[in-house]
């Protein structure tokens, strides 16, 4: 997050931008109430498994790593079993190829989706079980990482195809343990993204997939509906009064928390406004959105810190950077169709993220930039309440700018587009 620093006074004031503002990881929102429930600290996972290591076959394993191979080799063939030798698994890839088909056909569609998503959370949990046994721990994010890995091997064999999952988790294996060797274990990470980002550029189905595009780029209307184009009726007495609630509120609400609370959501109001006009507007999935957050957030930091220029000048600076960022990240994914853009982005942002925690000399890494100046107008520095009213002028004027942008040949096309 981008944050100020209470007390911060000793360091040099200012604010801090911590490294990990580039992407949220897979799995959040879960590990949140798992640490509500359990709590933040790993808990140990013991098994009456030895986990002492022998030599087998010219390599050093131990029982648990057996039994977790035998448990994996079992799973897949009864998947494929079920998905290939029974009429339950044959109307499950019906749904899949063409779900108003299936449905004309006499299938129940959400009672095939429903247990579908059964069998790959219990297949989830198998994996999380056989996880937490190898290294005889579990923690509340401890899926975040495995799953993004798991996600990159998935594309890079091929989503459709069974195999291509299993060859593209060996290839992904191989490829991070020889990054870690030769390169730095800090970029093994990198690796599985870039591996992400390289197949769908250039083989969106996976090395052993097969193209059929056609299926994920058909319209649909029901899916995706035309937005209205937004409006802002000055002469609605409601707007007005909405508008002097938010000018009003921070004389009326005194405690500093809870004025920062306030402000930190019209930070969120501003990110998600951005995000609207791309996935509201547009019709397009982006999941790498907080990288853009992310980069306006690190360009402004090191123009102010390295730089020593205004406020002013950084704040216009990086929005123009971040622009010009963005035009560089979506020529690429642009290539792509239906979800594999969604994928696409997933894997960029990854990729901003590990090098915003990773390229220390410049970002300073997991430790952050501290002690950015205040800002300043007009020769008066912007503090407490100011922040408030200065987020709430860069979000109204934002606001004004995406509606007159929406009624405008550009936004038509956009929402057309859509």
């Amino acid at each position: 997050s981008l944050i100020q620093r209470p007390g911060a006074e000793a360091l040099g004031g200012g604010v801090t931008v911590f490294g990990g503002v580039g992407v949220d990881r897979g799995g959040r929102h879960d590990a949140d109430v798992a640490q509500f429930a359990f709590g933040p600290e790993t808990q140990p996972f013991k098994t009456a498994v030895s986990h002492e290591p022998f030599s087998f076959g010219g390599t050093t394993v131990t029982v648990w790593e057996l039994i977790t191979m035998a448990v994996t080799v079992v799973s897949i063939g009864l998947l494929h079993v079920f998905l290939h030798r029974t009429h339950f698994g044959t109307a499950v890839r019906a749904v899949a190829e063409d779900r108003r088909t299936a449905a004309l056909m006499g299938l129940n569609v959400d009672r095939m989706i429903l247990v579908t998503f059964c069998i790959s959370s219990a297949l989830g949990g198998v994996a999380g079980i056989l996880s937490a046994a190898l290294y005889n721990a579990v923690n509340p994010t401890m899926g975040s990482a495995a799953m993004m890995k798991a996600f990159a091997a998935s594309v890079l064999g091929g989503m459709e195809v069974m195999s291509g999952a299993i060859v593209g988790g060996l290839i992904l294996g191989v490829a991070e343990s020889m990054g870690s060797v030769y390169i730095s274990s800090a970029w093994r990470d990198a690796i599985a993204l870039l591996a992400l980002v390289f197949v769908l550029l250039f083989r969106p189905t996976g090395l052993m997939g097969h193209r059929r595009l056609e299926k994920m780029e058909r319209a649909s209307l029901n899916v995706l509906p035309l937005p209205p184009i937004p409006t802002l009726d000055l002469r609605r007495p409601a707007l007005w009064a909405f508008v002097a609630l938010l000018l009003l509120l921070p004389l009326v609400v005194t405690d500093a928390y809870a004025r920062r609370i306030m402000t930190v959501m019209l930070v969120y109001g501003t990110l998600a406004l951005s995000l609207n006009v791309v996935a509201g507007f547009a019709g397009i999935i982006s999941l790498a959105h907080a990288a853009f957050f992310g980069f306006g957030a690190y360009a402004s930091a090191l123009l102010a810190t390295k730089a020593g220029w205004p406020f002013s000048a950084c704040f216009g600076s990086a929005v123009v950077l971040t622009g010009l960022f963005g035009m560089a990240f979506a020529a690429p994914v642009m290539r792509l169709r239906g979800h594999y853009v969604a994928m696409g982005t997933l894997g960029l942002g990854g990729i901003v993220s590990v090098v915003l925690l990773n390229w220390v000399d410049f970002t300073n890494g997991p430790m952050g930039i501290r002690s950015i100046p205040q800002p300043s107008l007009f020769g008066i520095e912007v503090d407490g309440v100011g922040y408030y009213y200065l987020i709430l002028g860069v979000l109204a004027v934002s606001t004004v700018l995406v509606v007159h942008m929406m009624d405008s040949a550009f936004g038509r096309a956009t929402r057309a587009m859509r």
